[in-house]
């Protein structure tokens, strides 16, 4: 069957919260004993061409990975790119997510994201119940899905642009109309019409930052289905599975809410109607929830959770030039990945020293008797047991709004940068292709500079800092790449540059988790 997406592929895209370490860390926070990430199964439902399962499996030589998508042009470019960077612990398929049954066996991580609003109600049910049959007893599922009430407001303006765009069949040309006929109704409304034209103006702006393609997938999809979050949960549990989390935590965007508010619907609501009025507060249009059988206890207290049993890593650093660690003052952590951005506020010394600690190991992630430890030696004393309950508080709260990572395993991380600096084969790859590269940690690197672009392509652990010094001047001079500094043609001033760069570039994609070694 010949789909759309074969015609127009999906954007390539990794997506970090989707790695089983993610889910598996989750699912040690609420309390269970999911499997070890890196011996593993994982099966990805609607995997397009691989992008986001293949550097997982590179990552996971020990464990098994089974991707499967109904366009035979994705899996096949899938399967060029499992090709070339030698993976072997993976299978793509052509398959119907409706015919999938027992043969396959079971799975102890599920990912299905951006998956299920965009398939017809037969295929959400067949989502959810492959999750009921497949699912180990353990093991995690992460569905994803456009959630009411917030998408209210984009299927508003999907619906208009579905019928304005109904006559025309060039694709780009879709895209260029919807866009047109946003533009044509905020500028066509007057003052009589503010709050509706404030509606249309901040759809605007989202279809505006969005690429063409997709937009044509997404937005101008025959098929896009939001829910609300209790019907997802409802339509869970009648495959025996229950709400365990969201994959990414909503703590970021539901800073602004008043916690007396909060505090108060704890104790009126039960979870899920919590979590539902939470939705309904700040307008959530897109959930990554996490589901596992209902068999399981889970631990709702996170204060609890065993850490213990954790690794913490954090690339937050101090925003102010000269932190002050010995007093009480408060000092802001910032971290960004992406197009996310995260901050975290200290005043005790060891949560201060602590998230210093964590800075300077990261990409590295560590335990917490570690950071105890190195807290306390870093304020030149003993740790006491005041110093874990605060550390404990600072990563809970650090992860909550994505200033902490917290994993169940640690990837095979360069610890220094070696005289035959390697980057893993996935990154080399992506980079040769003009592609965002995806690190050890699963996240996605943009590769914004063509000089570190053609350094990345170029780290293959056979050549020396002089030989790639080399190979970045030939680049440049043969205009393959632009120069790092002033535009010349003097070979000597091209290496004294590139001389100069390499070793913060090098330094630079070590902290990003992309050197092995």
């Amino acid at each position: 069957m010949t789909t759309i997406y074969d015609q127009i592929p999906y954007p390539r895209h990794t997506y970090g919260f989707t790695h089983p370490d993610r889910l598996a860390t989750l699912a040690t926070l609420h309390g269970l004993e999911p499997p070890p990430v890196d011996s593993c199964r994982v099966l990805e439902l609607g995997c397009a061409s691989g992008s986001n399962l293949i550097p997982m499996a590179y990552a996971l030589p020990r464990s098994e990975f089974v991707g499967i998508d109904l366009s035979a042009r994705q899996i096949a470019d899938g399967q060029q790119f499992i090709t070339a960077v030698g993976v072997k612990n993976i299978r793509l398929a052509v398959t119907d997510i409706r015919s999938i049954d027992e043969s396959l066996g079971k799975f102890d991580y599920i990912i299905a994201h951006g998956v299920h609003s965009w398939v017809p109600p037969d295929v959400q049910e067949a989502i959810l119940l492959v999750c009921g049959h497949q699912l180990s007893e353990q093991g995690v599922a992460l569905v994803s899905y456009n959630a009411y009430p917030g998408c209210h407001l984009r299927q508003m303006v999907r619906g208009m642009g579905q019928f304005h765009v109904r006559d025309i069949e060039n694709p780009p040309e879709r895209v260029a109309q919807l866009h047109a006929l946003v533009r044509f109704l905020v500028g066509s409304l007057g003052d009589d019409y503010k709050v509706y034209r404030e509606v249309l103006q901040d759809e605007a702006d989202r279809l505006a930052k969005l690429s063409d393609v997709f937009i044509l997938h997404d937005v101008l999809e025959e098929w896009n289905y939001p829910i609300y979050f209790h019907q997802f949960v409802e339509q869970a549990a009648r495959h025996g599975l229950q709400y365990l989390a969201e994959a990414l935590p909503l703590g970021r965007h539901r800073a602004t809410i008043a916690p007396d508010l909060l505090d108060e619907m704890r104790r009126k609501y039960d979870l899920i109607e919590y979590e539902q009025h939470l939705d309904f507060l700040d307008g959530t249009a897109f959930r990554r929830t996490l589901i596992c059988r209902e068999s399981n206890r889970l631990n709702r207290n996170l204060r609890s959770a065993a850490l213990e049993r954790l690794l913490i890593a954090s690339q937050a650093s101090p925003v102010s030039a000269a932190p002050e660690l010995h007093g009480d003052r408060p000092e802001e952590f910032a971290a960004r990945k992406g197009q996310m951005a995260a901050a975290i506020r200290c005043d005790r010394p060891t949560a201060k020293a602590a998230m210093m600690i964590l800075n300077d190991a990261y990409p590295r992630a560590m335990t917490l008797a570690t950071i105890l430890q190195a807290s306390a030696d870093k304020l030149s004393r003993s740790p006491a047991a005041e110093d874990e309950r605060e550390i404990r508080e600072v990563i809970l709260g650090g992860f909550d709004v994505g200033a902490i990572e917290l994993h169940c395993w640690q990837p095979n991380f360069a610890d220094a940068i070696s005289e035959f600096p390697e980057a893993s084969a996935i990154a080399r790859h992506e980079a040769a292709h003009g592609w965002d590269a995806t690190t050890l940690w699963h996240d996605r690197l943009v590769l914004n500079n063509p000089v570190s672009r053609q350094l990345l392509s170029s780290l293959d652990g056979r050549h020396d800092r002089q030989r790639i010094v080399e190979h970045l001047v030939s680049a440049i001079l043969a205009d393959r790449v632009s120069s790092p500094g002033p535009v010349t043609h003097s070979a000597s001033e091209v290496r004294a540059e590139v001389e100069k760069e390499l070793d913060t570039a090098l330094r630079d994609l070590a902290r990003s988790g992309i050197l092995i070694r």
